[in-house]
């Protein structure tokens, strides 16, 4: 902001006290004119935008501009906003991004239907042009109203209308378009208000225009049911995470779609045995029911599957209602009836990888969240879909990978199973988590539960999943243990956590290697890279250790054993714990480095790194032999509580059949 109020100097100067104070006025004067200027820009170009159906603050009754939020590495806010909030951003963020969008809208339709536009550029040169603004919300959502969901819907199935997928590779422009689109429909849904009743605004509509509305109208439309299929597949264009408020909304219109299109089977790109029937009414790959497209987005966005699937009752409070303040949540009638609608839907392998993936995404939120019911939630959400998924024909690939991240982030459960425990710790545990049995039968869902391990147990993904996420859930337990320990020996604390890890690594492995020795190795690799826990040991700073399916990695399956990457977590609880005497060097050691906020990691992805570690360890691991020998021997005893073999497992759970 101009500031044009301070005094000047010259004014305590009677002699130049009159020709001074002139020129200040003026001063002031020409300030507060630029400032006007400003601000009536600034003024008109929300005007303009919201005149357009497009408002940056939809719920907030006040015309409002866009401009970019503060990337989350930037520290000087104040800066930042001083920097970006300009005349020439506030026009080319807004009113010049909306005339922008609409004009390459218009030409790229013009190129689809006829090869090129008058302006002479093909669809992939437009394209290529619109992905410089794809991801800004104004133009986005300008784009989607100019063009049309409809139109956007179709493009993709109209390019492989005259491709005989049965026998010709895919033509190269839809994956082009997916990408662009999901991207387009992404930024768009930022902006969109989700309303409470499907409707779509045209585009020269005074009022908000509605993305949400529009697809649903699209998708659901006489004739163009196989629109769901590409719908799917904007939803889940990579690098995209769509707005909480649109996809809980989304979400919301198509669970009363009750009716949709059988998915063709075994119809994808070259595989279609000769039937070309659905080329131009469907897109290979993706299901054919529009709920599971939204469900497919929100296992990208754990916060809005936690609102979906378990939105919190607005009558209630736990932190209000109930004396006991946090560990209290019930779930609210509209989660009831969501999770009986989605239990009595019917689901194919094409649509369980929505409802997998937004189950995966609710589980990231179970890490303790005092103070709200975020965790509560999200607990009861993923106990639900436990339930839910062992119903299923499970098929291979994708869910089973959606599986085995959810699973990951039930470390309390796979642990007590593992461990012959049950599935809710004593109450002497000391760190306790929301039970994904609360409001449910508790051995029903553990049952489910080992159904699911069994059933993923066959995939190395989800195996790496599974024994990462109980690793990171270990690394925490032992850190609360340390924390919490009375009797002066925190070692064996941390080794009682990680021999009953110990045990989950041993029924992993026991499993997968009744099934499938791929799975085996994958369980194997996916050890060798869990002592890669970034602050392990610290707890309340506010980092989720969760796992999520955006950015999950991949295996690399170099087979180092289990009892190497056990023992790499637990001396990171160590190190952090001050029980290292003479940490290591982090300039000169290849495994080990220190955050700038203090945390320690202990990486062990390479063969080098992994025989360092040891070599470190056998010289005495920095001066702490005590702590040496006590590691070296996680997971080295047998217990009586440990799995015999699958078939051992497989008939405790009623597993004959599976």
């Amino acid at each position: 902001m101009v500031e044009a109020t301070e005094v000047s100097p010259v004014l305590s100067s009677p002699t130049t006290m009159s020709l001074a104070w002139c020129a200040n006025l003026h001063t002031c004067a020409e300030g507060l004119r630029s400032l006007a200027d400003e601000l009536r820009v600034r003024r008109q170009e929300a005007i303009d935008l919201n005149s357009n159906g497009i408002t940056t603050n939809p719920s907030g009754g006040v015309a409002t501009y866009y401009l970019p939020d503060p990337p989350p590495d930037v520290t000087d806010v104040d800066a930042y906003w001083a920097r970006t909030d300009t005349v020439a951003n506030v026009q080319a963020y807004n009113s010049q991004s909306v005339a922008t969008a609409k004009s390459e809208a218009a030409e790229l339709e013009e190129a689809l239907a006829n090869g090129r536009s008058s302006r002479g550029r093909t669809p992939e040169e437009i394209i290529e042009q619109i992905n410089k603004h794809r991801d800004i919300p104004t133009y986005g959502l300008a784009f989607c109203m100019t063009m049309g969901v409809d139109t956007m819907l179709d493009a993709p199935l109209n390019a492989q209308a005259d491709t005989n997928y049965a026998h010709e590779e895919q033509p190269a422009i839809i994956p082009t378009m997916i990408d662009t689109f999901g991207h387009l429909m992404c930024a768009a849904s930022s902006l969109s208000e989700p309303s409470s009743y499907p409707v779509a605004s045209s585009p020269d509509s005074a009022h908000q225009y509605s993305l949400a509305g529009s697809i649903y109208e699209a998708v659901t439309e006489e004739g163009h049911e196989g629109r769901a299929t590409v719908l799917d597949a904007y939803m889940t264009a990579d690098g995209t995470v769509y707005d909480t408020d649109f996809l809980v909304g989304l979400g919301g219109y198509m669970e009363g779609i009750e009716e949709w299109p059988d998915e063709p089977r075994g119809v994808t790109w070259t595989t279609n045995s000769g039937n070309d029937d659905y080329g131009a009414r469907y897109l290979p790959g993706h299901s054919t029911d529009p709920l599971a497209a939204a469900l497919n987005a929100m296992g990208n966005n754990p916060e809005a599957a936690n609102a979906y699937l378990a939105p919190p009752d607005e009558d209630y409070s736990p932190l209000i209602d109930n004396e006991g303040g946090d560990d209290y949540w019930r779930p609210s009638d509209l989660a009831q009836q969501r999770m009986e609608m989605l239990a009595s839907r019917e689901w194919t392998p094409q649509s369980l990888e929505g409802l997998s993936a937004a189950f995966a995404a609710v589980s990231a939120n179970r890490a303790p969240a005092p103070g709200n019911d975020t965790d509560d939630r999200a607990a009861w959400a993923t106990g639900q879909g436990i339930l839910m998924l062992a119903e299923q024909d499970l098929p291979n690939g994708t869910v089973d990978e959606n599986i085995g991240i959810m699973l990951g982030n039930c470390g309390p459960e796979v642990v007590g199973i593992a461990n012959r425990s049950g599935i809710v710790p004593d109450d002497y545990e000391v760190y306790q988590t929301s039970s994904v049995a609360t409001g449910a039968d508790g051995e029903s869902i553990e049952a489910a539960l080992a159904h699911l391990l069994w059933e993923a147990s066959d995939s190395a993904q989800a195996n790496h999943y599974i024994v990462r996420g109980t690793t990171v859930y270990t690394a925490a337990r032992a850190s609360a243990a340390v924390q919490a320990d009375t009797s002066g020996n925190p070692l064996a604390a941390i080794k009682v956590t990680y021999d009953d890890q110990a045990s989950v690594l041993d029924l992993i492995s026991a499993l997968s290697q009744d099934r499938a020795d791929d799975g085996y190795n994958g369980a194997m690799a996916a050890a060798g890279l869990l002592s890669a826990v970034p602050g392990a040991g610290l707890l309340g700073t506010g980092v989720s250790t969760a796992l999520t399916l955006q950015g999950s990695p991949q295996v690399d399956a170099t087979g180092h054993d289990e009892s190497s990457a056990l023992r790499g977590a637990a001396y990171t609880n160590a190190f952090e714990s001050g029980l290292i005497n003479n940490p290591p060097d982090p300039a000169t050691t290849s495994w080990y480095s220190v955050g700038p906020d203090g945390r320690v990691t202990i990486s062990l992805d390479t063969e080098d790194q992994l025989e360092d570690f040891n070599g470190w360890i056998l010289a005495g691991a920095g001066g702490s032999p005590t702590v040496k020998s006590t590691f070296n021997e996680i997971g080295v005893d047998d217990p009586a509580a440990r799995w015999e073999s699958a078939d051992d497992f497989k008939k405790q759970y009623g597993g004959a059949s599976w």
